[in-house]
């Protein structure tokens, strides 16, 4: 029993450990403003802004913790580095209007 509760209580440190590492390294990214002030040259346009480990501009944003999370990161898809973060308040749900055909 004292072993189970001690594999129990280990996974839990390492869980919340994971966590705050998750974040740390999150927060040592610059955001997309500092990201673009530090590397005008590979600024194209306001949504082209290119790797500065491999010039591409190939991009793919993510959540840090799930698909919701407003805490956002960018990586280069051709060589795989982390390049900003980005907050977002909420992502946006796209309303529809239902027109009848009358």
């Amino acid at each position: 029993m004292l072993q189970l509760l001690l594999i129990l209580f280990g996974a839990v440190v390492l869980f919340f450990n994971r966590r705050d590492n998750n974040e740390r390294t999150w927060l040592r990214l610059p955001t997309l403003k500092d990201y673009q002030q530090r590397y005008p040259e590979k600024v194209e346009s306001e949504t082209t802004i290119r790797c500065i480990h491999c010039n591409s501009n190939q991009t793919w944003e993510y959540g840090l913790e799930s698909l919701m999370d407003y805490r956002r990161e960018c990586v280069c898809l051709e060589c795989g580095h982390r390049l900003w973060r980005n907050e977002q308040e909420s992502l946006a749900v796209q309303q529809t209007k239902c027109v009848s055909a009358s």
